[in-house]
Parts: structure tokens; sequence; C-alpha cells
């Protein structure tokens, strides 16, 4: 892999972490009211869901406790991920793939999630990954989103064992306006704050969007 992508290069300090981050962030508590509301918009022929940079599978798991017939394919640039994602929720698919490339999954879905995933993308792989998932969305498709909150000038990267990690931080209203700007029709959007545990505390955008 292209070690000077800061996209690869995040997902090699993600995966550097991948059992620790597991440990910490598997049970989704503080985010369920909004997973709820979002599997509630589907239609219970809706079943093929994309999870877009899945990490360890926390959202998937949780999606198919709740309807066990999804058909999930998750994807994460992390193999460490991905390796524990399949130990983990075995009744999903999950495949090492770039969340920025999907044209060659061949396929289109009836939803995706994408959890935290933007946060760590630049402005123009932000901006070519939503239209490529607006794109791989089937019409009437849902989108599920969270991404980190704050001011862009925090943005930069850290060092996690050998690896740099870049995260890139952005208003609600920037966020919202690039759903909107590449064709999602906003249904819901909430502030909340970040899990007590996590490392940096946060205020989190989750949003719900029909294609």
């Amino acid at each position: 892999m292209d070690q000077s992508d800061p996209c690869i290069s995040t997902a090699q300090a993600f995966g550097s972490v991948a059992q620790r981050y597991t440990d910490k962030y598997f049970e989704l508590s503080d985010y369920q009211p909004q997973l709820n509301r979002f599997l509630s918009g589907l239609k219970r022929e809706q079943t093929e869901v994309l999870d877009l940079a899945c990490g360890p599978g926390n959202v998937s798991a949780y999606l198919l406790q709740q309807r066990p017939k999804l058909r999930i394919l998750g994807l994460d640039l992390a193999p460490e991920m991905i390796e524990i994602a399949r130990q983990k929720v075995p009744d999903a698919v999950f495949e090492v793939g770039d969340c920025r490339e999907l044209i060659g999954l061949g396929r289109c879905f009836d939803a995706a999630v994408f959890s935290f995933g933007l946060s760590y993308l630049s402005d123009e792989d932000a901006k070519r990954r939503l239209r490529a998932l607006h794109a791989q969305l089937r019409p009437e498709g849902l989108l599920y989103l969270s991404s980190i909150t704050g001011d862009p000038a925090q943005s930069g990267s850290a060092e996690v064992n050998g690896h740099r990690l870049h995260t890139h931080y952005r208003s609600a209203e920037d966020v919202l306006a690039r759903i909107r700007d590449v064709g999602f029709h906003l249904q819901f959007s909430e502030i909340i704050p970040s899990p007590a545990n996590a490392s940096l505390p946060t205020q989190d955008l989750v949003l719900i969007a029909k294609r």
C-alpha cells in the first residue's frame, strides 16, 4: 500500500490498535437510539446494507441483533479490523477495501452506514466518497452517518505506533451541506456528546438521509 497516502496511513494506525479499539468501543449504547431510527426507516424488503469503514464490525453487529435477516457487507482498509469483525460478526461479510473506491463492487445497496469514517478523509476524498456512496444506493436508499465535529483549525495528524493518524474536524453545518450537495435528502440529524470513555471528548453529529 502507498505509505504516502494519508488515508492508508490512518488505516494502518487504526489497525495497529485494532484490539484495543474493539475492547473500548465495540458496545454502541450511546448510538442505539439513532441506529434504531435508521432501522425503522428501512422497509422490510430493504435488506442489503453496506457498512463503510466498518472497523471491528460493531455497527454491523448491532444491526444484525435487531434485524437478523439483513445482508451486510463491511469494508475497511485495516486488515486487522476485518479479521476481528469476521470473528465477532460471522453472519456478515467483511472485506478489506478502500471506502473511497466503490465502483469495483459491481452492486447497489438498499442502505449504508458510515460511522465516523468521514472524520478521517480529506475534503477531496470526502467529496469523492460521498458522491460514490450516493451512486451505490438504490432509489430511496437510506444513509446513516456519524462524524465528530469541531473547529477545522484543530485538524491534523498524530503518530500512533509509527503511523500517522490524520483527523479532519468539520462543523455540523459543513457535514450537512456536503450531504445535501451530493444529492441526499436529510431526514434527521442530532448532536450528541461522545461516549464517556472516548480518548478525546467531542460533539458527534449523527444523521439519516435518503437518496
